[in-house]
This record gives structure tokens, sequence and C-alpha cells, in this order.
């Protein structure tokens, strides 16, 4: 039996990265955000997985997103920035 991955996005948990980095390399099955999907694909030839991040970061990368979308609290730099 062949497994197909399926990934779960999870908003600000770097699905983006996720997606580029597996693009061309896998035939990935990628719902999104959606529930519905989630549950049309259950049985054993399918592997779900997702990434998760610090429940504190995602909140504070959320709000910030929220406030100015083009402003980027990812790396070290930007918090000493905040900081200041």
């Amino acid at each position: 039996m062949e497994v197909k991955p399926v990934f779960v996005h999870i908003p600000k948990t770097a699905g983006n990265s996720v997606r580029s980095a597996l693009a061309g390399r896998l035939e990935l099955i990628d719902i999104g955000h959606s529930i519905v999907s989630r549950k049309k694909l259950t049985g054993p030839e399918y592997f779900k997985f997702c990434s998760v991040r610090d429940p504190f970061a995602r909140l504070r990368s959320a709000f910030y997103h929220l406030v100015d979308p083009k402003h980027s609290i990812g790396t070290e730099t930007s918090r000493f920035q905040l900081r200041r």
C-alpha cells in the first residue's frame, strides 16, 4: 500500500516553508485550513502531518501580522528592534 502524505496547514507555523521544501519532492495533498477535507481523508493510506510552534510566539506573530502584515517578527533581529 502506498502512503499518501497529507499536509494540514496551521496558520503562522511555517506552513509556507514546509510547502516550499516539499514541492517537487512528494505528491503532497495540501488541505490548507479545511476541516471538511480532513474528515474525507481517513484511512491507513493517508499520513497526516503539520508543523507546530510555541503558542506564545505564534500569538505574537499573528498579532503583528494583523497590525502590520508587512512586519516580520520571525527573526532575533526583529525581536531586538521591538524592545528598544
